[in-house]
């Protein structure tokens, strides 16, 4: 959208008109088959996260969606699905699904939990999964 200029505005408040805004009519870019199959050039989606409770530092990267798909559509409970995220999800250091089980029953719930929510954000499930727990645990007893 473009704006007025000063002297614009001030000529058609002086008209005792409110100032027109400008419309484009560019039509969007759409992206390519190419772009959307590429991963970008030189941008790591990787990040360094560090656990609350202990202080500790992982490396995590986010979940393709085939991913997220194998996992859901697996016969899981809760602590199947966090462990299998963590598995992938976690570069450094990397953990198999029967490590991250252990960790469950050791470690502290804070880091733990914390972290799948990292992975959650940014694989981008934040805002389905909160969609997800609304209807499995709604308030008030609805």
């Amino acid at each position: 959208m473009n704006y007025p200029t000063y002297d614009e505005a001030a000529a058609a408040v002086a008209g005792g008109r409110e100032p027109a805004e400008e419309t484009t009519t560019e039509a969007p870019r759409y992206a390519s088959l190419e772009e959307l199959m590429t991963p970008r050039a030189g941008v790591t989606e990787e990040e360094d996260f560090t656990l609350p409770a202990s202080g500790s530092v992982v490396r995590i990267r986010p979940m393709t969606r085939a991913e997220v798909l194998v996992i859901n559509n697996k016969d899981l409970d809760l602590a199947g699905r966090e462990q299998r995220y963590i598995s992938k999800a976690m570069v450094a250091p990397r953990l198999t699904v029967e490590m991250a089980k252990r960790w469950q029953e050791t470690g502290h719930a804070g880091d733990i939990g914390e972290l799948v929510d990292r992975i959650g954000t940014i694989s981008g499930l934040t805002k389905r999964g909160e969609k997800a727990a609304a209807r499995e645990f709604p308030l008030d007893g609805e």
